[in-house]
């Protein structure tokens, strides 16, 4: 049985700066942010959602076989979290146009199917996070208008930009 991500060249593993792997570390950090502040603030169902289910999804997840790479995404991905409260100062253009500079570096460096996973992955929990605001005693719709649009931006932004 051969794993699905195999390829006949695997891509070296990549040389970033602290500073590059910190920025790919934050990507969940960042979907949680734009999409929690959607809405113009931050439920504890949203929070618990994030860091109870979705964290430890995402960090299962493996962007290559480098242990190396792996145990210095996990570093970024932990440092995110610890500066969350920092994140959502951000002002929503800043959070996406990190977001996207994150998935650029992550096409340019990763396999392509490991980096769609993984942006699969990261609109599944954007989406599970809209949807954890809502829904007061059915009143309101589960997903809000602005929410909705949020999610179109966290998804273009998760395209990352074409590399040159």
């Amino acid at each position: 049985m051969t794993d699905e991500f195999d390829t006949t060249e695997p891509l070296p593993s990549p040389d970033f700066s602290t500073q590059q792997w910190e920025l790919i570390g934050s990507a969940p950090a960042l979907v949680f942010v734009a999409m929690a502040m959607a809405d113009r603030s931050m439920s504890t169902k949203e929070r618990d959602l994030f860091f109870k289910k979705w964290m430890p999804r995402i960090v299962a997840l493996k962007l290559n076989d480098d242990e190396m790479d792996e145990f210095v995404l996990d570093w970024g991905m932990g440092e995110a979290e610890v500066h969350l409260d920092e994140l959502l100062e951000l002002p929503t253009g800043e959070v996406l146009d990190r977001l996207e500079n994150a998935f650029t570096l992550l096409a340019s460096s990763f396999d392509a199917a490991r980096v769609e996973e993984y942006r699969l992955e990261l609109i599944a929990m954007a989406k599970a996070v809209a949807k954890a605001s809502g829904d007061w005693f059915g009143v309101r719709s589960p997903v809000r208008e602005s929410e909705e649009s949020m999610l179109r931006r966290v998804r273009h932004a998760l395209r990352g930009r074409p590399v040159v």
